[in-house]
């Protein structure tokens, strides 16, 4: 049975085969689909939708159920970090903010909305992808250089700076932490328990207006509030 580790380097060997023109054809390019930054991104900015967007519409469904799904098993990018992050002999500490990638992903959505996804280009697929832009022309020229030069440059930081990347700037795995959030939101929502108002005979979910997940219930009488205690409590 494959293990994990297995199946993100069939992967990551997959997407390099696919960018390469010459040997992809038809799938060439397939891997970026798989974002769900360039699936979001693509569809408010186009205001339309097309078949491979359900690549990425997938992986963001599966983001609901297993936290950075794609982020630990087929994110062909995350791989060529981990190794270089394996590599580095000493930690060197880096400032930066935690949440990183979130604002990116928001930044780039924020941004589709008016036609231009900004900082789409720094999507983890969309920078492997690039990598592969000298092949697709047969002149270099300097937009394919610096195009080509930037998933190097990210893979040589985490030499320097392990695990910064996947851990604080990517924004795919931003996105997938905001989908995993807002499940978890949803989740806690959901199993608040409502709290019995005395002397009224009805009862009113309490806990979601004195915040999710708190436990704790006001209660009431006759004579007005008597305590902050669980509900469950007798007086």
């Amino acid at each position: 049975m494959l293990r994990r580790k297995h199946i993100r380097s069939i992967s990551t060997l997959a997407a390099a085969i696919t960018s390469i023109p010459v040997v992809s054809g038809v799938a060439g390019g397939i891997y970026v689909w798989l974002s769900p930054n360039v699936m979001l991104a693509s569809t408010i900015a186009l205001r339309s939708v097309v078949w491979f967007n359900l690549l990425g519409l997938a992986v963001l469904l599966l983001s609901i159920y297993r936290k950075r799904w794609f982020c630990r098993t087929l994110c062909p990018t995350g791989w060529c970090c981990k190794q270089a992050s394996r590599k580095a002999r000493t930690i060197r500490p880096v400032k930066i903010p935690a949440g990183t990638g979130k604002c990116i992903a928001v930044f780039t959505l924020a941004s589709a909305i008016f036609g231009y996804p900004l900082l789409l280009w720094i999507d983890p697929l969309v920078l492997f992808s690039g990598f592969f832009t000298v092949f697709h022309f047969k002149e270099l020229s300097v937009a394919a250089i610096v195009a080509s030069s930037i998933f190097p440059v990210l893979v040589f930081s985490q030499w320097l700076w392990p695990h910064s990347w996947c851990g604080r700037v990517c924004p795919a795995g931003g996105m997938q932490d905001m989908v995993w959030w807002l499940r978890s939101l949803l989740k806690r929502k959901n199993n608040v328990r409502p709290t019995t108002i005395q002397g009224h005979g009805m009862t009113r979910p309490v806990g979601v207006i004195a915040g999710i997940g708190c436990r704790r219930f006001f209660e009431y009488d006759k004579a007005g509030i008597q305590s902050v205690a669980p509900s469950s409590r007798k007086h």
